[in-house]
């Protein structure tokens, strides 16, 4: 296989994307445990003050249309530096926000940048790896990504509790600042890939994305990865507010507990190999989904806090579990054009997490707090279950498409 002309880029280079995604993650995660925080200088309610969250998520998987065809055509790394500039003005734009209203704007914003790093991150893991292989280099990229999400979660309520929630952002800011002035001139010595079948018509994005969708397996991950946006990242969002309120943790606290999600998710990246050995594909699934629905419980019906505790751990290595395993099958739906597929893969994960963030949010309103993780504890295991019946009869609908493929005009 040849390696597309991204990957060719310095070790230099390279680092900078893996900085860029640690923060590209710290920053969709900063707003989690500081909701309170935001409640009460701009005086609304948990709920409200969520559309911080859910207007990243929006403006993230949108932009996915975006980036991923634009990646494939111009090259990913180039289109990951402007999308690092754009993230720069962003946090800036969030941490001098007057109202909640700009606040929100800022954030879709942070959206519409960090839209353009992890996934197109994950295609060029699938343009250089064996699919073989490719869940256990992914892993690796996890454990980046899950570091970012742990400072979000963690680090960022503490540094919002000690100085305040604007110097976290401005904090990001200034971390997204100096990583876009060397990679933009990284980006100068690289040259553009070139476009598959050269001098012929190329399709357009509708055309790729139309293309994506007759896939029957396609349809089934992504089907999959939105409902797991909606029942477990979104509903995780909510953990540091139910225990500030059950329980009377401080932010910072609260922050900590939910990061021990991510504290899971390192876990079980240390030890992915050995568990994808052991368990194969269905079986990470199946484990993975069961593993969160039960930590889901703890966290709804613990008596303590520490219960919780123990959920968000046991409950990170389960979630990382499910999501590493349709990281892979994402990136192998439809190869020839790998950055629109993930980066529909990532839009339909956080299509399907703003929509339960936003119901979340309702429901939590109504004083309905533990039901979203009772509601979480029962569909999460029955998601794993559906997607590795999926996983049996993959190769088959795979080999049924390809050949319908081939006798179409």
């Amino acid at each position: 296989m040849s390696q597309p002309t991204d990957l060719k880029a310095s070790f230099g280079a390279l680092r900078l994307v893996g900085i860029a995604a640690f923060a590209s993650m710290m920053s969709m995660r900063a707003c989690d445990s500081i909701l309170p925080l935001l409640a009460r200088e701009f005086e609304v309610s948990a709920g409200s003050a969520a559309q911080t969250i859910s207007a990243f998520s929006i403006a993230y998987g949108a932009l996915q249309f975006f980036y991923g065809p634009l990646g494939d055509r111009l090259g990913k790394l180039r289109v990951m530096s402007v999308a690092v500039a754009l993230c720069a003005l962003a946090n800036l734009l969030i941490a001098l926000s007057p109202s909640l209203e700009l606040m929100s704007l800022g954030r879709a914003l942070a959206g519409a940048g960090g839209a353009g790093i992890i996934p197109l991150s994950i295609a060029l893991v699938g343009d250089s790896v064996d699919y073989g292989r490719r869940q256990e280099v992914l892993s690796r990229l996890m454990i980046v990504t899950i570091s970012g999400l742990i400072a979000g979660q963690w680090l960022g309520g503490l540094m919002a509790e000690w100085a305040g929630w604007r110097a976290l952002f401005f904090g990001l800011a200034v971390v997204f600042l100096i990583i876009a002035l060397p990679m933009q001139w990284a980006c100068r010595r690289e040259q553009r890939p070139s476009l598959p079948m050269a001098g012929q018509p190329q399709p357009g994005m509708g055309g790729q994305i139309r293309r994506l969708l007759r896939l029957r397996w396609a349809r089934r991950v992504l089907a999959v990865v939105a409902l797991e946006g909606g029942f477990a990242f979104a509903t995780i969002s909510f953990i540091p507010v139910y225990l500030h309120q059950a329980f009377g943790l401080s932010i910072g606290w609260a922050g900590a507990v939910m990061a021990l999600f991510g504290v899971g998710g390192l876990a079980y990246a240390v030890c992915s190999k050995a568990l994808i050995h052991r368990l194969g594909e269905r079986g990470m699934a199946l484990v993975g989904g069961c593993t969160t629905g039960i930590a889901m419980g703890l966290v709804a019906f613990g008596p303590r806090w520490e219960w919780a505790a123990v959920g968000c751990l046991v409950g990170g290595g389960g979630l990382y579990m499910l999501h590493n395993t349709l990281q892979a099958n994402a990136s192998q739906m439809l190869p020839q054009i790998r950055g629109t597929s993930v980066s529909m893969f990532a839009a339909c994960f956080f299509i399907g997490q703003s929509l339960g963030v936003a119901i979340e949010a309702w429901a939590i309103d109504l004083g309905s707090v533990r039901d979203i993780f009772t509601v979480a504890m029962v569909a999460l295991p029955v998601l794993g279950w559906w997607f590795g019946q999926g996983l049996r009869v993959r190769d088959d609908w795979q080999r049924s498409d390809a050949n319908a493929s081939a006798l179409s005009p």
